[in-house]
């Protein structure tokens, strides 16, 4: 993703654009755009707050993890942290942990 590239995506979050529509027409994961964003000196929308809920299809989280994927992958993809989809599979009744 070139200066050009970035300074769109900057453009389009500073207009209220979403984080994970950003990614979604970029095909980049929404942690890779918000890294981008804070390398290009934008301030996320939801950092003055202390706690934040993030929404996710738990259908495909569950999905995903019992097909094997990692929830550093999923929460990538679905822009959460690893530890939240964790916590997330926890209360769903299905982490198995690390094996």
């Amino acid at each position: 993703m070139d200066s050009t590239d970035v300074d769109q995506l900057v453009a389009r979050y500073q207009a209220g654009t979403r984080l994970q529509t950003l990614a979604d027409e970029t095909g980049l994961p929404a942690l890779r755009i918000a890294e981008l964003l804070g390398h290009a000196g934008v301030t996320r929308h939801d950092q003055h707050r202390s706690t934040r809920r993030v929404d996710l299809d738990m259908d495909e989280v569950v999905t995903r993890y019992q097909a094997g994927e990692s929830a550093r992958s999923i929460g990538d993809d679905m822009g959460a942290s690893p530890s939240t989809i964790r916590r997330r599979l926890i209360s769903a009744g299905v982490w198995r942990g690390r094996s």
